[in-house]
Parts: structure tokens; C-alpha cells; sequence
């Protein structure tokens, strides 16, 4: 158990000590004592001085050795009834101030000792508190529990503080386990304060910064914008090779179905330049790819899983089917082989204009123009003959007569009935014209024979065909025949 002594007892104290000493170690006082026995104070008055060094304090518990010397707290009877100690342990006294640390022990209801919630190591100064410790509250439910209500006058709930005021690191939360570290730091910088947090086996490794100016980086430890984020490693040389640099995930069935956005580096070629990757936003759900928006080598591509359908490139021309298109729009895909077109066939290979109007003279158009403000001079236009679903119709093609005119008008039209056409009127032959035709010469096919008529006096008839002109003198009209023996005639009409 050790001994008692003041500094300023008289003799007769000190005798009266040495006798409960005596007492504390004669184990057949208080029945045994794992420490020796013990003995009990009062309503003792103790009085001197206090100071920072042991020839100045009034009161000593010394215990010689490596012991264990007790300063116990009981409730009833020695033993059974202790309930708290203040301890010096029984650590060597090895140098450098080892040794003789101080600890508080708890004990049952039946004086069993329980744990040491708090020790001090005398070299280091360390304190080390094994229970759950509270501030603010008298149950504290985690290893640090604050509580404090919301009071400007009260201050902040916890402060971390560095008085250095120098650049560098300032104040820092660390978290350990046996495999590796991470570490929240705050660190002062020239523009304010950056919030840092560390992570790897030596809680090196930078993975999140705040700075004071607002800006956040993921992976970037000088962050230029209000998100920046920064790759784990750099992207594979491999074609495919991806990495996904951001993701939004839900589960939208709640059976485990994750629906994802991805924002991801993707090689869309093999190589190590920018050149051979490209950027993706592409949706996923499991492991399924959908559709995705790609922006590779100044091109933006659209495509669904693994398959490109339309690119716009960098000279602003648009491919759908295709990855190289020559034209500002190229369509590439099969298509029909007939000229009877199928429209419920492959359409793989068709541009297709849809008015979802079903009236009379409802129908898709291309529409041209020409000039930097976009001169509308021409259509084509599909011409719906009756409405109510009739998928009956015409073909017209219009254009503007005059620079004052606010609609195109209606130049020729090719009818879905009879397949006739039109032009400057709506046909009721196959080739139903008004006005005046120019024309080198018309090929008439009519049983039996096949005439031939020409206007001009060098284009010689075929056998059975005439030539009709106008003569030189221009007051009469020439006409040339072949007979089916190959001989040919000519004749005049007179123009009177």
C-alpha cells in the first residue's frame, strides 16, 4: 500500500503515521489486501503548502519500488466498498521519465475492478481516455460527445486553433486504423484557408480540397474552377480502355436495379494522346450501357450501348450512319433495291418528313434557300389529296415568281392518282403543260408506227417519223417524212 508522510508533521505525528503504516501493511487488518491492506482517513484537515514540486506538498502516498501506490475512494467497507482510485501504476522507472504513470480506475458494486477510463503518461504528457467522454452533457453516447445550444455568445461548439498565424499546415483531424490513415486538415494558404482530406497508408495522399476562395477539387490539389476534378491514374493506352470520373446513381426499383449517369474518359482508339479519347455522358443501368453524348478529337458523337449513330464534326457536318460525312448532311444505311418504294419496309437508308396533320394538303417539305439571311426560293412539298387518313397524294414542287411575293407558288405538281404531271396546272394527262413548250424534238410512241417529230431541218427523221420547221423564208413550214422503206419526202405548207 506504501506509506504516509507530511512535510511538517512533529514527531508524535510522524510516530502516529508509522502506525497506520503499519496497519495499511499488515494484511491481517482489514483481512488481505491484494495491495497490501489498507487503511482509512476521516474528516481529516490538511493543511501547507502547495506547490509544483514534492519537498513542498503537504501530502504523499509513497509507495517504493515499481508498486502500485492507491489513493482509494470507498463507499463502505475496505475492499468490497471501493468504488474509485487515483494510481501511480507500476511502470518501470527506466529513465527519460518513464515509468510511475498516473491512472484512475473504477470499480463494481462489489469493489471488482472495471477499467481504467483515464491515464496520463508522465514522460510524454499524453492522456489517454478509454470511455465514452462527454462536454456539455452528462451521457455522452460516442468516444466524444459535445453539446452545447446554439448561442452566439457561447461560441463555436468545438475550435481547432494554431496561434503560429504562418502559412502551412494550421490544425488537423486525424483518422487512423491498423492498415492506413486519413486526415482532415486545415491549412492556411496566401488567398485564406484551404480544407484538405488525406488519405492512404501514411495519410499522404491529397483526395479533397476546399480553398478559401471557393473552389473544390476532387484529386486536384490547385483547383481552378468551382468543381475540379482530377483522374486517379492516367487513362489506358488500350482501345475501350475507360475511367468514370463521375457518377449519379439511384435504384428505381428498390429490388437493386441501379440506374446511373456516367461522366467517363474513354480510349476510343489505342495511343496515349488526347487525340485517341474522348469524353462521355452515357447512361447505365447494372452493367448495361444505354445511350451516350461524346465529345472525341473536336467531334460530338451520339450513340446507344457501344454504337455510334450520328456525329457532328469539327467543319460542322452532320453523319448519321456514318462517321465521315462529306456533306453537310449524309444519311448512310441500306435501303430498297426497287423503285417501288415500301415505306413499311428498310428505312434504314431514307430521310423521312412527317406533318402529323392529316388535312387536305397536309404533307413534310423541304424547303431551300440561299444568302446569309436565308432567301426561301423553293420547295418540295407532299400534298395530302383528302384528308381522314387517306394516305393518298400529290408531289408538288414550288418556287417564288417574285422578290415581293410572301408565298412560293406552285410550279409543277406529279399526282398520286395516274401518276400525271403537271406543270403550271394541276394535270388531267400524263403530261398536261400550260403554255408554250421548246422542244428539239418529241418522240411519238403510238401503235402501229413510231414517229419521230423533229424542228429542226438537220435532225432526219427515223422511218415513219416526220420533221416539222420553219423555213428560211419564214412564211411557210417544212415537213420531211421517212417512209418504212427509208426514202424521204418533203413538203411545204403555206402560211398565208
Amino acid at each position: 500500500m506504501g506509506w504516509l508522510s507530511r512535510n511538517d508533521w512533529t514527531n508524535s505525528d510522524k510516530l502516529f503515521a508509522s502506525m497506520l503504516n503499519s496497519l495499511a501493511n499488515d494484511d491481517r487488518a482489514w483481512g488481505g489486501n491484494v495491495n497490501g491492506g489498507g487503511w482509512t482517513l476521516s474528516n481529516v484537515a490538511i493543511t501547507g503548502i502547495v506547490g509544483n514540486s514534492i519537498a513542498t506538498s503537504p501530502f504523499y502516498i509513497v509507495q517504493s519500488g515499481d508498486s502500485r501506490a492507491y489513493l482509494t475512494f470507498n463507499s463502505s467497507a475496505p475492499l468490497t466498498g471501493n468504488r474509485w482510485s487515483i494510481v501511480k501504476d507500476d511502470a518501470a522507472e527506466s529513465g527519460s521519465n518513464a515509468g510511475s504513470n498516473l491512472a484512475i480506475y473504477r470499480y463494481s458494486d462489489t469493489g471488482v475492478y472495471l477499467g481504467t477510463p483515464f491515464s496520463i503518461n508522465r514522460a510524454t504528457g499524453n492522456v489517454a481516455i478509454t470511455q465514452n467522454l462527454g462536454v456539455g452533457t452528462s451521457a455522452p453516447t460516442t468516444r466524444l460527445h459535445l453539446s452545447q445550444s446554439a448561442s452566439a455568445s457561447l461560441g463555436p461548439v468545438i475550435m481547432l486553433e494554431n496561434p503560429a498565424n504562418q502559412y502551412g499546415d494550421a490544425v488537423a483531424i486525424r483518422f487512423f486504423d491498423q492498415f492506413a490513415r486519413a486526415e482532415l486538415r486545415m491549412s492556411l494558404q496566401a488567398n485564406g484557408s484551404d480544407l484538405i482530406y488525406y488519405s492512404g497508408s501514411a495519410g499522404s495522399t491529397e483526395v479533397f480540397r476546399a480553398t478559401g476562395a471557393g473552389l473544390f477539387g476532387i484529386n486536384m490539389s490547385v483547383p481552378n474552377h468551382i468543381l475540379h476534378v482530377g483522374g486517379v491514374a492516367p487513362l489506358g493506352t488500350a482501345i475501350n480502355s475507360a475511367m468514370d470520373m463521375l457518377r449519379l446513381q439511384v435504384d428505381v426499383s428498390g429490388v437493386g436495379q441501379d440506374d446511373n449517369i456516367r461522366i467517363r474518359s474513354l480510349r476510343s482508339a489505342a495511343g496515349s494522346s488526347w487525340s485517341e479519347s474522348e469524353w462521355r455522358i452515357q447512361r447505365s443501368v447494372q452493367a448495361s450501357m444505354m445511350g451516350y453524348i461524346a465529345f472525341s478529337n473536336q467531334d460530338v458523337a451520339f450513340g446507344c450501348a457501344s454504337t455510334e449513330v450520328m456525329r457532328v464534326t469539327a467543319n460542322s457536318r452532320v453523319g448519321i450512319g456514318t462517321n465521315a460525312p462529306p456533306a453537310l448532311l449524309t444519311v448512310s444505311g441500306s435501303g430498297q433495291t426497287s423503285a417501288n418504294f415500301d415505306p413499311n419496309g428498310d428505312l434504314r437508308g431514307v430521310i423521312m418528313l412527317d406533318d402529323v396533320g392529316a388535312a387536305y394538303g397536309s404533307g413534310g417539305a423541304i424547303l431551300f434557300s440561299a444568302g446569309s439571311t436565308g432567301w426561301r426560293i423553293a420547295a418540295i412539298k407532299a400534298f395530302v389529296t383528302s384528308g381522314g387518313g387517306n394516305t393518298q397524294g400529290d408531289l408538288t414542287f414550288s418556287t417564288r415568281r417574285l422578290t415581293t411575293d410572301a408565298t412560293l407558288t406552285e410550279a409543277m405538281r406529279i399526282t398520286g392518282v395516274g401518276g400525271f404531271v403537271g406543270i403550271n396546272k394541276g394535270p388531267a394527262y400524263p403530261l398536261d403543260v400550260n403554255g408554250q413548250i421548246n422542244a428539239t424534238g418529241f418522240l411519238l410512241n403510238g401503235a402501229p408506227h413510231l414517229a419521230t417529230l423533229a424542228t429542226e431541218p438537220d435532225d432526219l427523221p427515223a422511218a415513219g417519223g416526220i420533221n416539222l420547221w420553219l423555213d428560211e423564208a419564214g412564211n411557210r413550214i417544212a415537213v420531211r417524212f421517212r417512209k418504212l422503206d427509208g426514202s424521204l419526202k418533203t413538203g411545204y405548207i403555206s402560211i398565208e
